[in-house]
């Protein structure tokens, strides 16, 4: 007895309903649900209007990857020049750079000449007068 109202509360209850769809066209379709499938299921009639929708949304998907492509494709090439373009502005002032610490470099060794030159010159000078003073 145990067995049998055991086995009738496990059973599947026949519960088919209906669940209304409706499509970006506004149609409104009607799946009915198979509990001997766990399914949801469309008339003929209801598949067709069905198909038409989904084969639109799947052409414009295609035209959207397409331009999508278009896209990135430019960007990549933008983006390519512009690295072009960067490499050679970093080339010429690695160059400048070079060049501009050559300067440097020979500007304070005049520098350090024109120094140890005034020195130099203040030294004997000093000397000169020391020498005219105690003569």
């Amino acid at each position: 007895m145990i067995s049998l109202a055991l086995a009738l509360t496990l059973a599947p209850m026949d519960l088919a309903f209906v669940e209304p769809l409706t499509l970006t066209t506004g149609l409104i379709l009607e799946a009915k649900y198979e509990p001997s499938s766990d399914r949801f299921c469309l008339s003929v009639e209801d598949f067709a209007p069905l198909k038409v929708e989904l084969e639109g949304a799947v052409e414009t998907i295609e035209r959207e990857r397409s331009v999508c492509k278009a896209r990135v494709k430019r960007a990549q090439e933008d983006a390519e020049a512009s690295v072009k373009q960067l490499r050679a502005d970093h080339a010429s002032l690695q160059e400048s750079f070079k060049t501009q610490g050559i300067a440097l470099d020979e500007a304070r060794f005049d520098m350090r000449l024109w120094r140890a030159s005034a020195v130099g010159v203040l030294v004997l000078g000093g000397i000169a007068l020391i020498v005219i003073a105690t003569r």
